[in-house]
């Protein structure tokens, strides 16, 4: 625990708020928007060591990735990432991560003040989903974890 001192907490509440933009941002797999919220260090544009690699290096360079939406039950859909991997018997394993579609849309437009209001009630209305398939995962500030195994190759 520290004290930030009362004239710097206002710096202090911004840069938490937007790593939590860029965070969320980052788990979708929208790195181009998360970088404007990220500190120069974080966008890589200083020198980093590699025990100390730029944040914006998410996803390993051989994954294999889609950006889309995600259509579930009830109206609701999620802005992210589906990653694909075989599995034995021509079996697919699916993960997709994303964020809620009017919280990414709050996000990438820059309005971080509405995204921290909403999510909130975003996380309850999702809470009350349950996925047509696999496992659903749903995080308070609106990140989306679907994961599913199917036997299509789609």
């Amino acid at each position: 625990m520290f004290d930030v001192p009362a004239e710097r907490r206002g710096w202090f509440t911004q840069i938490l708020t937007r790593a939590a933009a860029a965070s969320a941002l980052l788990f979708a797999g929208d790195n181009a928007s998360a970088r404007a919220y990220a500190t120069p260090r974080q966008r890589g544009e200083l020198p980093t060591t590699p025990d100390q690699p730029a944040l914006f290096e998410l996803d390993p360079p051989w994954a294999l990735s889609t950006a889309q939406t995600l259509p579930l039950r009830n109206g609701l859909r999620a802005e992210g990432t589906r990653y694909r991997a075989p599995l034995p018997g021509g079996r697919i394993l699916e993960v997709f991560r994303g964020v809620d579609a009017g919280l990414y849309r709050h996000l990438v437009e820059g309005r971080i003040g509405p995204y921290l209001r909403a999510a909130p009630r975003t996380f309850r209305r999702w809470s009350a989903s349950r996925p047509d398939y696999g496992v659903l995962s749903i995080g308070r500030d609106g990140t989306v974890l679907v994961v599913r195994v199917t036997d299509e190759r789609r």
